[in-house]
């Protein structure tokens, strides 16, 4: 940390892009959250409640520790210790989204491509629990067609756009609390 010491050898942030940053670590984040997806996919469905609430936790953790790892690094190894709340987002944000379309496309490609059987399987699964809560028949039916909606590619897309705004609510604060001013220079 002896760059903080001399503001005046601090790089410039301007002349420091955080695209490779970001990429570097949305591809890392895409990558094992492709892992916890497809673990999702292959137990998930068998676990009962507990099994998905997991894995759901598990993404959400990926997301977090991710973009802190990669406001980190463009920090402390490319900008000298020291950045803008606004950097610290952009880093964060555009990182999140990386991962999301990369955990989105693979969704797709998996339900799709992979293993076609999926929805059938994750459709039957859903009507034995719903059958298990005691639901009417009309009750389940339309419980099962709100299942089969949320795999669409425009739902898909759709939480998609939540999953940035989500992203971009999580980045803020990733920033607010990373964020570190350079040395007032003598």
């Amino acid at each position: 940390m002896s760059i903080l010491d001399d503001a005046t050898n601090l790089p410039d942030p301007s002349e420091v892009s955080f695209q490779s940053t970001a990429m570097r670590y949305g591809l890392i984040g895409g990558a094992i959250l492709i892992i916890v997806s497809a673990l999702n996919f292959m137990f998930g469905l068998g676990g009962g409640f507990i099994l998905p609430i997991l894995f759901s936790v598990a993404t959400f953790a990926v997301y977090i520790v991710i973009m802190v790892m990669a406001v980190r690094h463009h920090r402390d190894n490319e900008l000298g210790g020291a950045i803008t709340l606004g950097r610290a987002f952009m880093v964060a944000f555009v990182t999140s989204i990386l991962i999301a379309l990369i955990n989105t496309l693979f969704a797709y490609l998996y339900i799709n491509f992979i293993d076609p059987g999926y929805m059938d399987t994750l459709l039957e699964q859903s009507r034995g629990m719903y059958e298990s809560f005691g639901m009417a028949e009309e009750q389940i039916e339309e419980a099962l067609k709100q299942v089969e909606v949320s795999f669409t590619p425009m739902r898909q897309l759709l939480g998609l756009g939540v999953g940035a705004l989500v992203g971009a609510v999580i980045a803020v604060i990733i920033g607010a609390i990373m964020k570190k001013e350079a040395p007032l220079q003598a």
